[in-house]
């Protein structure tokens, strides 16, 4: 039994280097319209202080605003609208502007859960056994000598049905706590 000999390389067929010059295909550049108009339609959810904060140029930050004064009633003219800032997205620098949307976000959301967990703290101390008080001390420090009272005078509110002031400013405390 004899081996065939390799074919050899057709000078026809593109090398990696002639791959790069082609230009994207029809499915990739869809994909990215789409990723465009998602990010447009991001930007439209935001308010007019939002936006300010945003690297974008002044015709793309005056096109959202045209598109808000259009009346929802005129779907077509939203959705001409919405063509154009897709258009005028292709031109910004849309990776920054992702980034930023998403580190607002990000930081929104921790404002958030640092919010939540306050409110377990404080709900945990007025209403649980006092060493819950030491279990916070030595997971996030100490928060002052007073605290012991603040956290004894959200207790008594709770037990005699009185306006929450003490249990709104130890919240107050663990969240300033929470977010240092």
């Amino acid at each position: 039994m004899s081996r065939r000999p390799l074919p050899e390389p057709d000078v026809d067929q593109p090398d990696n280097d002639d791959l790069a010059d082609q230009k994207p295909s029809k499915s990739a550049l869809k994909r990215q319209m789409h990723a465009l108009q998602a990010l447009g339609e991001r930007l439209l959810k935001l308010r007019p202080n939002e936006l300010k904060k945003l690297p974008l140029s002044d015709r793309l930050r005056e096109e959202l605003t045209i598109y808000h004064q259009i009346r929802p009633g005129a779907r077509e003219g939203r959705r001409r609208q919405m063509q154009l800032i897709g258009k005028l997205m292709r031109e910004e620098d849309t990776a920054l502007i992702a980034e930023k949307l998403d580190s607002e976000r990000n930081a929104h959301r921790a404002q958030g859960l640092s919010e939540q967990l306050a409110a377990q703290w404080r709900d945990r101390m007025a209403g649980g056994p006092i060493e819950d008080l030491q279990v916070f001390e030595s997971q996030y420090g100490g928060l002052g000598g007073d605290l012991r009272d603040l956290v004894m005078r959200a207790r008594r509110e709770l037990e005699n049905d009185r306006p929450p002031q003490a249990q709104r400013l130890l919240y107050r405390r663990l969240l300033k706590r929470l977010t240092e």
